[in-house]
């Protein structure tokens, strides 16, 4: 497992919606990811240590957990990922449940967070 990234500064209102996006996609690696397998991997990588950037990006990446099988319904979980960065904060967010494990990215403006 990796996570790394620089410390970043949110508001209480930026970071409950991150923490709770975060907290879904834990939940569901947890349950039917990478993070159901001890031999898996899943990494979620912040924003470049130049401190440039005005913007938060996460990276989030399972690999090695059972196959995902598509779905064609859309659940709670998967709405809050999809829709609560973008409608609270402004961002975006772009989640792709692929065979070989999820792929999600965020990207949160800092002048709103």
């Amino acid at each position: 497992m990796t996570v790394s990234g620089p410390d970043v500064m949110l508001t209480a209102a930026a970071t409950q919606a991150v923490a709770m996006v975060l907290h879904e996609l834990v939940t569901n690696a947890a349950k039917y990811g990478a993070l159901s397998n001890p031999n898996a991997d899943f990494r979620a990588l912040g924003p470049p240590a130049d401190g440039g950037a005005a913007t938060l990006a996460i990276a989030w990446r399972e690999t090695g957990g059972p196959p995902i099988a598509a779905s064609t319904q859309s659940g709670y979980g998967t709405s809050l990922i999809r829709d609560l960065i973008p409608h609270e904060l402004g961002g975006t967010v772009e989640l792709v449940m692929a065979a070989e494990g999820v792929r999600c990215t965020i990207v949160i403006p800092l002048d709103r967070a």
